[in-house]
């Protein structure tokens, strides 16, 4: 089960004073790998709280999981697309993006947020708020005291390593919780790697294309079980590789800039 680690009250309850805002169209992204039932209850609360569309990508869960999905396909709003096989986070994110670029032609930008109950409605609401199309915003994990020491390892790592290779200066280069812009979305689609390593190429390729980027902290969330940590320990190898390919050779992706005028 979730446990919040790092957990703020007024952050946590912050979905009060975004309700009160305007909230740029954007449409949350969710990819999913045999998710259990916080998948279910994170669309839903999403729904109660905004009107935006939502893509949710089963990456080939497989048969026993048809059920969870068909219940989530039937929540207003929500779309679940599907891939016949598991082809990796960074496939599911880049199909989930192509249908709602495709589907939703208005929106200035499309919100990544993680299936296994690691990211609070409430946050991904902040940084669906804080959408704009010349910036990718991105959700930061504190790492504070009670988070494992090998996920405080893997973000350590990556984060020095970007900053030495790329002149990336980030908190939180691991987290999944996100709002790309618009064109910053369509330029990913080009991105040839399709699992983990993914969202760390997402970070190079708003850099070359001349994207800022804006933290906003969220609520740390440990999800405890042995999945999680190889996970976590994987994303940060993954970052310090593709940091490093970024410093030896160009970008595989075709570069546009991104202009503001």
């Amino acid at each position: 089960m979730p446990s919040i680690i790092d957990g703020e009250p007024e952050l946590h309850n912050r979905f009060y004073w975004v309700l009160m805002s305007i909230m740029p169209a954007s449409a949350i992204v969710i990819p999913a790998y045999k998710p259990n039932q916080n998948l279910l209850t994170l669309t839903r609360h999403l729904r109660s709280l905004c009107d935006c569309a939502i893509v949710v990508v089963d990456d080939g869960s497989g048969s026993t999981f048809s059920g969870l999905f068909d219940d989530v396909s039937g929540i207003p709003g929500v779309t679940v697309i599907r891939n016949a096989v598991n082809l990796g986070k960074g496939a599911a994110l880049k199909n989930g993006f192509n249908h709602a670029l495709v589907a939703f032609p208005d929106i200035i930008s499309l919100v990544t947020a993680d299936a296994d109950g690691q990211h609070l409605s409430d946050d991904i609401m902040a940084v669906a708020n804080a959408s704009n199309t010349d910036a990718m915003v991105l959700g930061v994990r504190s790492f504070k005291a009670g988070v494992p020491l090998r996920s405080k390892f893997g973000n350590v790592v990556s984060k020095y390593v970007y900053r030495l290779l790329t002149g990336i200066y980030l908190q939180d280069t691991q987290t999944g919780l996100r709002s790309v812009p618009r064109r910053l979305a369509e330029i990913c689609l080009s991105i040839q790697t399709n699992r983990y390593e993914f969202e760390t190429e997402q970070i190079i390729a708003a850099k070359s294309a001349g994207f800022g980027f804006r933290e906003i902290p969220i609520q740390t969330v440990y999800i405890d079980d042995r999945t999680s940590t190889r996970c976590s320990i994987h994303s940060g190898s993954t970052s310090c590789s593709c940091a490093t390919r970024f410093r030896a050779s160009p970008p595989r992706w075709p570069i546009f800039l991104h202009s503001t005028s």
